[in-house]
């Protein structure tokens, strides 16, 4: 639908610390305006900060091990906690260098990555709700940085007696996030599809690959691409199985390397799904995909 005019608006949190297996949450009383008034949020923007680590590895391990829920109201905007890393098609870290020790470069705590979700469309949060969030870190490592994470909604502030429409556009993101290394994975049940019972139009697929390997005192989640898989992308539903990537096809000729982007667009009925096949020659087992499906759907929000 289209919206009147509004005055933009820019939330954030500040910094949450995360510790590993336990859900922290934001100050969600600074993602929220001071009035009682409709917002309409076009992005959600992260910052993850890392500490004594050197090297440029944590920049998007932090990004990686750092997962977030997005909720408003009854309705799930993420399903369940997703790596933050996986809703970004781009990213970016940034360190201080503190000259040199011999040869070798020092760096400057902290460590920072920013991302940015670009909604598939604009959320309409009537006034006195708000978007909830929702912040994990995967018990994946028994060492690591600390990590923090800051969470800002970007969007506009709508005149309070703007009349909310009876349906709304709600976004939605769904990820398959292995965190082991394997020769094959294959997704299931409704990792990349639709549980509502309402359609789900998708956008955008995002694909991204990670190492298991450690650098340093690095753990788990370097973005790679030295090695590049096979996979396959089937469409399964009520209109029976149809082919959108045929096997075996490189990832990054399914993907733009750019921002790791796959773009169509596709009406998923309920319990639709899609199944994603990777297969790595050679029995590599050090490297894992993430691919994270992005949509909206009309729901009636109270």
């Amino acid at each position: 639908m289209n919206f009147p005019p509004g005055i933009p608006i820019l939330l954030e949190s500040g910094y949450t610390t995360l510790t590993s297996g336990i859900i922290a949450y934001p100050n969600m009383l600074r993602l929220q305006p001071q009035e009682r008034v409709p917002l309409l949020i076009d992005e959600v923007r992260f910052t993850t900060r890392s500490n004594s680590i050197s090297g440029a590895g944590s920049a998007i391990d932090s990004s990686w091990q750092s997962r977030v829920r997005l909720h408003i109201n009854d309705y799930d905007v993420t399903n369940g906690y997703i790596p933050i890393t996986a809703l970004c098609p781009i990213q970016q870290g940034v360190q201080q260098i503190k000259g040199t020790v011999g040869n070798v470069a020092g760096f400057v705590d902290p460590f920072y990555v920013t991302c940015k979700w670009r909604l598939p469309v604009p959320l309409l949060v009537p006034g006195g709700s708000w978007l909830s969030a929702e912040l994990n870190r995967p018990n994946l490592t028994q060492t690591g940085p600390s990590i923090s994470v800051n969470i800002a909604y970007a969007g506009r502030v709508l005149p309070s007696n703007f009349k909310l429409p009876r349906t709304v556009a709600v976004p939605y993101a769904t990820a398959f996030a292995p965190t082991t290394g394997a020769a094959q994975y294959i997704s299931r049940d409704l990792q990349l599809g639709n549980p509502f019972n309402v359609d789900l139009v998708t956008q955008r697929l995002i694909l991204k690959q990670f190492t298991t390997q450690t650098f340093g005192s690095n753990q788990l989640g370097m973005e790679s691409f030295v090695v590049i898989p096979d996979m396959a992308l089937t469409l399964e539903g009520s209109f029976g199985q149809r082919a959108i990537v045929k096997k075996y096809t490189p990832l990054l000729d399914a993907a733009s390397y750019f921002d790791r982007t796959m773009r169509f667009n596709a009406v998923l009925k309920h319990r639709d799904r899609f199944i994603a096949d990777f297969y790595y020659s050679g029995g590599q087992t050090t490297y894992f995909p993430v691919l994270c499906l992005i949509g909206h759907r009309q729901e009636r929000l109270s």
